[in-house]
């Protein structure tokens, strides 16, 4: 039997939890301050202490899971939006099982006598040396993974955005293109967005409209239409018209300060990327 000590419990899983929040804020493409992250690793480390509860029911152990990852999550990144931050905590998560499956692995194939897992929780009584030499491997693993990802899109390319419209606000990962020349008519650059990332922000019944040129002749009357702008574009396809609108403000955060930007945000009903942004936009709106 292994007998567990608390400080090394709460201390281990402070550390595992700092490199599982630098992990998801790599695969997000988000960062988090220091404060905070620290206050999440800490909070992290105390609810390690689940491990001294019996074992709990698969399904009651993965709610208390998905609650203390989102409560983690909310400590190191804050709420921001809906989307993103459940997809912060799916990507918190992601990396808890996958270093939980580690050491399930381990533990089965060369059953360390230090080692305990109990609740999803991993107990490894460390000396001081090793925890230093662990900790030292695991930033080394962090950075190899932020330098594997950087090598898809690279980050200078990438900046969040807050967008507001009616009360309602959502942050977008914007890819900067320099082939995005795309102007409303009334000569604002356009942006091009999922239209998953606009939900939060756009009535159901607008995107709909907005998805066939011909339907936004509905929207006559309604108090978005003075919202509408068309915007002209030419492609490799070819070339049409699309339906965008002026949202009430969108800053560009980058390196820490907001930029506020007049634009159009054009609903795109296709995936932009793999995943890594939720807008394109031009040059015009890096510049300053």
């Amino acid at each position: 039997m292994t007998v567990i000590y608390i400080d090394v419990l709460i201390g281990l899983n402070i550390y595992i939890t700092y490199f599982l929040l630098l992990a998801t804020e790599s695969l997000s493409k988000s960062k988090s301050k220091t404060l905070r992250r620290g206050l999440a690793s800490c909070a992290g480390g105390f609810s390690s202490l689940i491990i001294l509860a019996p074992d709990l029911p698969f399904v009651l152990l993965l709610l208390i899971k998905l609650a203390m990852a989102a409560a983690i999550v909310w400590v190191g990144f804050g709420f921001q939006a809906r989307g993103v931050f459940l997809k912060r905590v799916l990507i918190f998560l992601g990396a808890n099982f996958l270093f939980a499956g580690f050491m399930i692995a381990i533990w089965f194939l060369f059953t360390p006598a230090k080692l305990a897992i109990r609740n999803g929780t991993v107990y490894y009584h460390l000396s001081a040396l090793t925890l230093i030499i662990s900790t030292i491997l695991a930033y080394g693993v962090v950075r190899l993974l932020e330098w594997l990802l950087a090598r898809r899109i690279h980050p200078r390319q990438l900046c969040q955005a807050e967008v507001s419209v009616d009360g309602n606000q959502t942050v977008l990962t914007v890819f900067l293109d320099t082939g995005n020349k795309a102007y409303s008519v009334s000569g604002l650059p356009a942006v091009f967005c999922t239209t998953q990332s606009l939900r939060n922000i756009v009535p159901q019944d607008v995107l709909a409209c907005m998805r066939d040129i011909e339907a936004v002749t509905a929207l006559s009357g309604h108090q978005w239409a003075s919202r509408i702008q068309m915007v002209p574009y030419h492609s490799v396809g070819g070339k049409g018209i699309l339906a965008g609108f002026a949202p009430d403000s969108f800053a560009m955060i980058q390196s820490g300060e907001k930029r506020t930007r007049d634009c159009v945000l054009v609903p795109v009903f296709q995936p932009l990327s793999d995943g890594e942004a939720d807008a394109i936009a031009g040059e015009t709106l890096f510049q300053e």
